[in-house]
């Protein structure tokens, strides 16, 4: 007999979307409080070493488990999503397995072949943890569990900080920031303990092998799409080395840390409830175009006065903030904050391709942005100081993101005008 869906009331799914913003913007909150003492704590070039550790793991974490774990929500019945789970935590393995002598090998002989010098044996690991983590994320999601949802959000945030400032004041060393991120990802799974028994329970390996096969196209298509995605927000970092040093990777990493990534938490939570509203929605044919337009002026009038403003004492709030060894990112943010705005709405608006069964157009236009971020930053290489490179970078990137969000919004044109004509 076919499991029945039960209908979730749109004011409810709303509800628990504002939940977990709230935890996420609480939780930011706390962070930031702590990453005053880590700015204090650690120099630029141990930060330098975190953000290629981090972005070369949250890269990899993507190929890890091969992107299967995003089915388990969207899977009609409770025995497939345990079985994607299962496959997702087994492919992890395997690509942990593959990583790790590969790691061993560059650390032992090429340990300058890459910016992350000996932390590279810590890599696999850190991979592993983080795709499991995700996948048991997923998991949870799908039991609807919000509120542990909230609280492992707010745990593995503030914890992660929390461990940074506890082993700085034993040891302020880039392997203390590592062990901080790994330990971190452990700490929320003391919540997870009931909710994944049910989840753990090992499926049979036909049902495995089925549902790698009736879900393959995530692999297939959703990985080359979310690696376009993890790059388009990592690429300079990735880059920075290869013509800068470890002390310019630093002072953007701890820039990301106080401006994009609060940004983005808030920006994922939103995009989240905005796609089940606009969802609903188109599936009712009503319009969007009003809830687009508020959301944008919003946006609009609150995010370039607020931009404006915080450019005029970025220093003195950085300096505030985390001490005056970060000018340098102060500088660096407040050429970012043009960026951030368009930035924002289309960090919520690029739910449309997938409500609109365009995501094949989407990504072809994110494969653009990344050959366009490529050659921009190729070029900036050759042409400019890092002082100078900051500035070039960031208006460019301003512009990239109001072109995306055009043509994010040129969907929202095309479904008002065929509405209106159905």
């Amino acid at each position: 007999m076919p499991e029945k869906k039960v209908q979730e009331p749109s004011n409810s799914i709303l509800r628990e979307g504002l939940r977990l913003i709230s935890s996420g913007v609480a939780g930011q909150l706390v962070a930031l409080l702590l990453l005053a003492i880590v700015g204090r704590q650690y120099n630029e070039e141990t930060m330098g070493i975190l953000g290629s550790f981090l972005s070369w793991g949250g890269l990899l974490s993507i190929v890890a488990c091969g992107r299967y774990e995003q089915g388990i929500v969207v899977a009609p019945r409770e025995e497939e999503a345990r079985s994607l789970y299962h496959l997702a935590l087994r492919i992890a393995q395997y690509f942990f397995g593959l990583l790790l002598p590969l790691s061993i090998l560059l650390g032992i002989f090429a340990p300058n072949a890459t910016p992350l010098g000996r932390t590279i044996y810590l890599l696999p690991l850190y991979v592993l943890l983080l795709a499991w983590y995700n996948a048991s994320a997923q998991w949870v999601l799908r039991q609807r569990q919000y509120g542990r949802l909230a609280q492992m959000q707010l745990i593995k945030g503030v914890g992660n900080n929390l461990l940074k400032v506890l082993f700085g004041l034993l040891s302020a060393s880039v392997g203390s920031l590592i062990a901080a991120q790994l330990l971190s990802l452990f700490a929320p799974y003391s919540l997870f303990v009931r909710s994944l028994r049910e989840g753990l329970r090992k499926p049979s390996r036909d049902s495995v092998s089925k549902v790698a096969r009736q879900y393959q196209g995530f692999p297939r298509y959703g990985l080359i799409q979310a690696l376009v995605d993890n790059l388009l927000g990592s690429l300079l970092i990735l880059m920075l080395p290869l013509h800068f040093g470890a002390r310019e990777v630093g002072l953007l990493t701890m820039a990301i840390m106080l401006a994009r990534r609060p940004l983005q938490l808030i920006s994922e939570n939103l995009g989240s409830v905005y796609f089940e509203r606009m969802s609903k929605r188109v599936a009712e044919r009503e319009p969007i175009r009003p809830m687009v337009r508020k959301l944008l002026v919003i946006i609009c009038l609150l995010g370039i006065p607020l931009a404006l403003l915080l450019s005029l004492f970025m220093t003195p709030l950085v300096v505030l903030v985390v001490g005056e060894r970060w000018i340098w990112s102060a500088y660096i943010i407040a050429w970012m904050l043009p960026m951030c705005i368009p930035n924002f709405a289309t960090s919520i608006l690029n739910v449309l391709p997938d409500i609109f069964g365009r995501q094949k157009a989407n990504m072809w236009a994110q494969i653009g942005m990344l050959t366009i971020d490529l050659v921009v930053i190729i070029v900036g290489f050759s042409l400019f100081s890092f002082e100078q490179f900051i500035p070039y970078f960031y208006i460019l990137m301003a512009l990239e993101q109001v072109g995306y969000l055009l043509f994010l919004l040129y969907f929202v044109w095309h479904y008002e005008r065929t509405r209106t004509s159905d």
